[in-house]
């Protein structure tokens, strides 16, 4: 018998206001032999529970405090069956860490009449005030909810008196990652090393900061911070701290940066990556680092390509004349130079010989039907003065050519190049039907 005022709950408003229906006033019920009637509380919407929890967090963007669930609620008092006498209750809020001015009950006596079976009283916050815990930024639970004080009535067992909600309010606390001034988390300077110099005129920087998830409480300071830069490369950040102010989600920036000069000890092949970091300064409890966008991802590569896609022809350029021009093998320069797209070669590599030095500016490529697809995906150029000696001019990826799949690759030498031969070798495709390899100079 214990509880079984739960499982009649779900009928109690129909119970509760039809049982004496059909009863005269001057009918008496017949209830004589009844057993001791169990009187219980339950949340309503609250699946016929005693006990619910509602979460208090704070929005990412505005740090307004968010609950997911109405603190205001309706608590049912019922009866196991109906009662032979009428019943009633003196009934109270519960509250606990929640300014007592700001709870309100709808009514503190509940009556039962013979034969019903349940009542209902509301407890909440007057105006739905929450300010009490918007105000605290520690982690804190309240309570809200409502007992049963005294009842009256025939031979009532009081199996359950209380029912309540449980408030539990996170901590106040921004979550700081690191991020670039232009939204990225990572950042790859090529340094093309060609005859003994670095040639790339942009430099080796990149601007970031720190963005929290919700405004600061008070000005939030963090020291900015590297890993693996070489000894010798002459690292910098214009600032070596940033500040969040309070109430914003942005820190001022600092610009990291490294010189040239370390790539160009020698010529060897080099690759670094650095990790561009920030770190909270002092005994900080309304902030902490994000564990996974802690840092900023920077790769520095020193290679030696030449090469750059274009998304147009240079207007400056001159095709070169290739009427005595031959190639290795022989029988496909009549197909790589006659300026139809409509014949084409399935060879993996060639040589082109141009019969004299000519400084070289840029190429053009077009495959079968003039369709990019149709060039090998990623090929390699490389340059000689006698064919004996050659210098790579890199790798290219037609995946990453700027123009749509109908226009032919156009390719500029960063620095143009004094050579008679030139190379092509496929380096990664499926299939390839290469019609026409254009190569231009100045006037």
């Amino acid at each position: 018998m214990k509880n079984i005022w739960k499982l009649t709950l779900l009928s109690a408003l129909v119970l509760g206001s039809g049982m004496l229906a059909g009863c005269r006033e001057e009918e008496e019920l017949n209830l004589a032999g009844y057993p001791d009637v169990e009187v219980g509380v339950v949340i309503a919407d609250a699946e016929n529970a005693a006990e619910a929890t509602v979460k208090a967090t704070y929005a990412a963007g505005t740090g307004e405090l968010q609950l997911d669930g109405a603190l205001t609620r309706t608590y049912i008092f019922s009866l196991s069956t109906p009662s032979p006498k009428d019943a009633s209750f003196v009934v109270e809020p519960i509250f606990s860490n929640i300014p007592e001015e700001l709870v309100t009950i709808s009514e503190t006596e509940l009556f039962i009449p013979a034969g019903s079976i349940s009542a209902s009283v509301t407890v909440g916050l007057v105006d739905e005030n929450t300010s009490f815990m918007a105000d605290e930024y520690t982690a804190q639970t309240y309570e809200l909810g409502v007992r049963l004080i005294s009842a009256d009535g025939s031979q009532l067992e009081l199996t359950q008196t209380e029912a309540r909600l449980k408030i539990e309010k996170e901590a106040y606390v921004s979550v700081a990652s690191v991020q670039g001034v232009d939204g990225s988390t990572s950042a790859e300077f090529r340094r093309a090393y060609i005859e003994g110099d670095i040639i790339n005129t942009d430099p080796i920087s990149y601007e970031y900061r720190v963005v929290l998830d919700k405004p600061a409480l008070h000005d939030l300071t963090f020291t900015v911070s590297s890993t693996g830069a070489p000894e010798n490369s002459g690292e910098r950040f214009s600032a070596s701290q940033l500040t969040v102010t309070a109430g914003k989600l942005e820190s001022t920036s600092t610009v990291w940066s490294l010189t040239d000069d370390f790539l160009e000890v020698d010529d060897q092949p080099f690759e670094c990556m650095v990790q561009l970091t920030a770190a909270l300064a002092g005994d900080e409890t309304a902030a902490v680092m994000s564990e996974e966008q802690g840092s900023c991802a920077i790769s520095v590569l020193k290679v030696f390509d030449r090469m750059t896609f274009l998304s147009a022809l240079d207007p400056s350029w001159v095709e070169f004349d290739y009427s005595s021009w031959t190639v290795d093998p022989a029988s496909i320069g009549n197909k790589l130079f006659d300026n139809n797209t409509m014949t084409y070669i399935y060879d993996e590599s060639f040589v082109i010989d141009m019969q004299e030095v000519k400084t070289v500016y840029g190429l053009s490529f077009r495959g079968a039907s003039d369709y990019v697809g149709y060039v090998p995906r990623i090929y390699r150029v490389s340059g000689s003065v006698d064919g004996v000696d050659w210098s790579s001019w890199g790798e290219m990826d037609r995946y990453d050519a700027p123009t749509d799949s109908f226009t032919p690759l156009y390719i500029a030498l960063v620095r143009p190049a004094d050579v008679r031969y030139l190379k092509f070798e496929v380096v990664e495709a499926n299939y390839w039907y290469f019609a026409e390899f254009e190569v231009y100079g100045k006037n």
